[in-house]
């Protein structure tokens, strides 16, 4: 796996073991690298933290985009319309995003 793609990876578990733990950045980090099997690159590490940095300096901004999608989400196992028309919504969630299309699958 590249280097970033692995970094991601981390980034990824990192940031779901703080959800859990409620562990604080450097914290979650530091265990983590002590936990990993084999030795990690640096340049993997370093990468790594600076995706958890950021995704942890924007978290408001993160939890307000992705806030409409939950929502749809819980009409949707509630008995919503189904996920045909769910598709449109997600995109709809994410306003003026030029890296996302404008319409959805099935539209």
């Amino acid at each position: 796996m590249r280097k970033r793609s692995k970094s991601r990876e981390y980034a990824v578990q990192i940031l779901y073991q703080m959800d859990i733990t409620g562990d604080a950045t450097q914290v979650a980090c530091i265990n983590f690298w002590e936990s990993q099997e084999s030795e990690v690159e640096e340049e993997v590490k370093l990468f790594t933290q600076e995706l958890v940095d950021g995704v942890h300096a924007h978290l408001a901004e993160i939890d307000a985009q992705v806030r409409p999608v939950r929502q749809q989400l819980a009409a949707l196992a509630h008995g919503g319309s189904g996920p045909q028309h769910f598709a449109p919504g997600v995109f709809r969630a994410l306003p003026n995003r030029s890296d996302y299309p404008s319409q959805g699958i099935h539209q």
